[in-house]
């Protein structure tokens, strides 16, 4: 049995989301005794195995090193819970793709998922064309980022005069626009998942640890002075954002569109 009170934030908020996914399993005991220590849990965890094939038994780093010769054991140390990285509550940067890179590397690092959210977001746009491809580059330095995902709107040219905005709402539509980025994330090994919104304004960066308030978004425009103003999200609002523009489409303020994959499938 474990008591809610004894784990950390994290481990609690990971045992919430698998009871209520119904992802938690019952299992046999492994052992002849009720485990006490963190070290004994990790020994019933890997006895269990026999019963039920796991994939992994993840332990704090001090637990993990007990058993090097055990390749089921992964060390799993959170750095956000450790405080070792805590990303600056408010920062101006500049349009340049170093700044975001330099901003976003130690959050992408160790993230399991990334989330980009911008209206704008275009492969065939001179301000994102090559920048934000140097940023999805950061992800290929992260061998347990299991989730890429970009959140853009339908419309792709504004309204001019008498004419309507022009609006993009298929995959059809779209798969020829990412074509020379989808390339590109085949050579690095990367997959991410596109998906198509109604119109929203608003952009952020989320990971599964943390979301930032994106200013004006990820494009990149050297020849520009201003800067732009980013922020850390707190959990709530986090959250509440994740929901808008969530991996299913079902978004409880947004019509989703459209959702195809590019790179590695």
């Amino acid at each position: 049995m474990v008591q809610k009170k004894a784990l950390s934030q994290v481990s609690r908020e990971v045992l919430e989301f698998l009871i209520k996914s119904g992802r938690l399993r019952s299992c046999p005991k492994g052992l002849p005794s009720p485990p006490e220590s963190s070290a004994e849990w990790c020994r019933e965890a890997i006895a269990s195995h026999k019963h039920r094939e796991l994939r992994a038994v993840f332990a704090e780093r001090s637990t993990a090193v007990q058993f090097p010769k055990e390749p089921l054991v992964v060390a799993t140390d959170d750095p956000f819970e450790r405080g070792d990285i805590r990303p600056n509550h408010a920062a101006e940067l500049r349009f340049h793709t170093d700044d975001y890179c330099e901003y976003l590397t130690p959050l992408i690092k160790v993230a399991g998922e990334i989330c980009f959210i911008d209206p704008y977001i275009d492969p065939r746009h001179i301000h994102y064309r090559h920048g934000f491809l140097e940023i999805l580059k950061l992800a290929t330095n992260n061998s347990n980022l299991l989730r890429i995902e970009i959140h853009r709107m339908s419309e792709y040219e504004p309204r001019r005069g008498n004419q309507p905005a022009r609006e993009l709402c298929t995959e059809k539509e779209w798969k020829p626009i990412f074509a020379d980025w989808h390339r590109q994330l085949v050579d690095w090994k990367l997959k991410v998942d596109v998906h198509i919104w109604s119109k929203f304004g608003s952009r952020y960066f989320l990971t599964n640890h943390a979301g930032l308030s994106a200013g004006k978004g990820f494009k990149s425009d050297p020849a520009k002075k201003e800067r732009h103003h980013w922020s850390l999200l707190k959990r709530e609002h986090r959250n509440n954002v994740r929901s808008d523009f969530n991996s299913l489409g079902n978004s409880p303020t947004y019509e989703h569109r459209s959702q195809f994959c590019i790179g590695s499938q």
